[in-house]
């Protein structure tokens, strides 16, 4: 059923982005105010829609639905306190429905960007499997690393690993302690592994590009899986596929606005132009995919060929290590995993960049809790 009017509750990038798919895909739907009620600053509206801070007392219509499009862990909270005001329908926004709205959003989104873009379910539907011999070869030649840190929250809904994944250990350079199920520690070899603050598990993925023998190489987190359809290594065996990304989110305005709102701008202007300095043509098509467009593949997840892999991680890292040398660390913990955050965003341009030369397909992250 279509909601003709809502309230969004939230005015950042979670609400913005859920507006945008309820516009896209339900034409007839008004969001008439995102809402809050903290003592963040916030724009007076958005895209001409108003947003309205609860807490000075303005009339709003309490019988219309509200969708909470923020952080899951204050939903309890925000639900209360919307049901004290008077309202009777909110509507937190869960993962689940969040990847509902962007699994129908986005392929009309590629269409518009005159964009190819193809379903890893959707490619193994007619697959033809290998015989059990085969089946084992391949298998051996691709693996999947799962990076975790003895620092991680604990999950409630943790998923038991595939034979195909494995646990890698990443800023081991930085830890005492060591995890009991990790197979791989990303501080051996050639190895940044003492970068990991500003990279989280990007380190993994350096190490792998520079020591794992793998033909098709994949990395994930311990709270972000893949969902992949039977038949996924086949697709690489039979060439159809040479990457496989996660499925990408819209954040609005732009990619480039979106993550200055949120990120310390120093690493962003420092990306541009150590890009500038090294392609002139990469650069300029990199500034408008930033400015013209807001999807992106986040989390730093991928499965690769191993050529692909090494294609991404020898443009990307000199570029990013050229950015730790000139910003150095920032007081925020947070915003010092800028190289992490950079990555993002340099990944999903890298296979914009390069999207008629390499196949690639999407497939949807599990979120562990």
């Amino acid at each position: 059923m279509i909601i003709e009017s809502y309230y969004i509750f939230g005015a950042h990038s979670r609400a913005r982005t859920f507006e945008k798919y309820m516009k896209e895909l339900h034409p007839g739907s008004v969001c008439k105010a995102f809402l809050y009620d903290n003592e963040e600053q916030n724009l007076y509206s958005i895209d001409g829609i108003p947003v309205i801070d609860l807490k000075n007392n303005v009339i709003v219509n309490i019988a219309l639905p509200v969708y909470l499009a923020t952080r899951g862990n204050i939903h309890g909270a925000v639900t209360e306190r919307l049901k004290n005001l008077g309202f009777q329908d909110v509507i937190p926004v869960t993962p689940q429905i969040d990847r509902d709205l962007r699994n129908q959003f986005m392929p009309q989104e590629f269409v518009r960007q005159g964009r190819a873009y193809r379903r890893i379910e959707e490619l193994c539907i007619n697959i033809e499997y290998t015989t059990q011999g085969q089946e084992e070869t391949v298998a051996d030649q691709m693996a999947i690393y799962v990076a975790k840190t003895p620092y991680d929250a604990t999950v409630s809904n943790d998923l038991p690993l595939h034979s195909y994944e494995q646990l890698i250990q990443v800023g081991k350079a930085l830890s005492s302690e060591t995890l009991a199920d990790a197979v791989f520690f990303d501080d051996k070899g050639d190895n940044i592994s003492y970068l990991n603050r500003h990279f989280s598990e990007l380190t993994g993925m350096y190490w792998l590009w520079k020591n794992s023998n793998d033909e098709v190489i994949g990395l994930e987190h311990y709270r972000r899986r893949f969902v992949l359809a039977d038949g996924w290594q086949q697709l690489f065996f039979e060439g159809k596929v040479d990457v496989i990304l996660p499925v990408p989110l819209y954040v609005a305005p732009s990619l480039e606005e979106n993550y200055l709102f949120r990120h310390d701008r120093r690493p962003w202007e420092a990306m541009l132009r150590i890009m500038k300095a090294g392609d002139m043509d990469i650069y300029e098509k990199a500034l408008r995919f930033y400015r013209d467009n807001g999807c992106y593949s986040p989390c730093n997840m991928l499965i690769a060929r191993r050529e692909v892999l090494n294609d991404l991680c020898g443009w990307m890292f000199p570029i990013l290590l050229h950015v730790v040398e000139e910003i150095g660390p920032l007081e925020d913990l947070y915003q010092n995993r800028y190289g992490g955050f950079l990555s993002e965003r340099m990944i999903s341009f890298f296979f914009y960049y390069y999207e008629k030369t390499y196949k690639i397909a999407y497939a949807d992250k599990s979120f562990l809790g």
